[in-house]
């Protein structure tokens, strides 16, 4: 009986000693699973830029050592904007592989339509963001070749006639998103210097999209004669013109559109008297004119015209975010 007791203490001393072991490990799992936020993806990201950066001002030649990146690290520039910490505290949390030929790199990105290699990635795994750093790479060396990618969807593309159609509008300077029949229902500015600006006849075909319902073209070269292709596009519903040159005179070929609910005027020339050719949008619901110098009297005017429309005109907020996830 003395015996029995000894084995079913020694038991339990093995089943709390188990337990306490397996509540330290799911803590350190978990902890590690936290500790990769959104600044990791960041910094990811950031180390492609500065893996790019330095083989730009070293003639295409792959950095040695992390010593080598010091320099663009403390620029600060890009994604690293985002990223706290020393550069010592980034080197834990990178893993990059100074062995990596860029050669090699170069002819496997222009072989396949994904970034086959893994040469940059966090410090304690894979786990990342999009299609992350590696295919940051990849779009490098392709446009180093005079070949330009659209960003692909997360899983990559459904078909090869989205992707046809994503790459020709971002080669012209805009991102695109598909419904589930492959048609194309948003157009927005894709935030890429190295690509050209939308321009007026780039909105003229867009026409040929009959479903249509959202354009950004913020900060693109659009101009008036761009807008007046808009009218023969029914199916539009949200209308972005931030910090494109348009006039009063443009917003006149918005007069009687049927379909228009959201329109963005923020940072635009727009003045009182182009306000006046919005009272016929009678499905109008918001109306953005940050940084312009419309009249509080101009705004009230309209108002009593459409009392549904809800109007922001104040602070400095940025434009809003593109669709990039639906």
């Amino acid at each position: 009986m003395h015996l029995s007791r000894k084995i079913l203490w020694g038991f339990l001393a093995l089943f709390v000693t188990a337990l306490v072991l397996l509540v330290i490990a799911v803590i350190w799992v978990g902890s590690s699973f936290l500790s990769f936020d959104f600044n990791d993806g960041y910094a990811q990201w950031g180390a492609a830029d500065m893996v790019i950066e330095y083989m730009e001002t070293h003639d295409g030649h792959w950095p040695p050592n992390w010593e080598a990146l010091r320099e663009n690290f403390e620029s600060g520039r890009g994604y690293l904007v985002h990223v706290g910490g020393t550069f010592e505290q980034f080197q834990k949390r990178i893993f990059i592989d100074f062995q990596a030929d860029p050669e090699e790199l170069r002819k496997q990105s222009l072989a396949s339509d994904d970034a086959k290699f893994d040469v940059i990635h966090a410090g304690w795994g894979s786990v990342q963001f999009g299609e992350g750093p590696n295919a940051v790479l990849r779009s490098y060396f392709r446009r180093k070749a005079g070949i330009i990618d659209a960003p692909r969807p997360s899983g990559g593309w459904p078909t090869s006639h989205e992707k046809e159609i994503a790459n020709e509008w971002y080669k012209r300077g805009a991102s695109v998103h598909f419904d589930e029949h492959e048609n194309v229902t948003d157009v927005w500015t894709a935030s890429d210097p190295l690509i050209r600006s939308l321009s007026d006849n780039d909105l003229s075909d867009l026409r040929k999209f009959k479903h249509l319902k959202r354009l950004n073209v913020v900060g693109s070269r659009v101009t008036d004669a761009g807008l007046a292709y808009l009218k023969d596009i029914p199916t539009l519903e949200d209308l972005n013109l931030g910090g494109t040159p348009i006039t009063d005179a443009g917003l006149a070929n918005l007069s009687g559109h049927p379909g228009l609910a959201q329109l963005d005027l923020f940072d635009t020339r727009i003045t009182d008297a182009g306000l006046r050719h919005l009272r016929t949008l009678r499905n109008l619901r918001s109306l953005r004119l940050d940084q312009t110098k419309i009249a509080k009297e101009a705004i009230r005017e309209l108002q009593s015209q459409l009392p549904a429309l809800e109007i922001e005109n104040e602070g400095r907020s940025p434009p809003p975010t593109p669709p990039y996830d639906k």
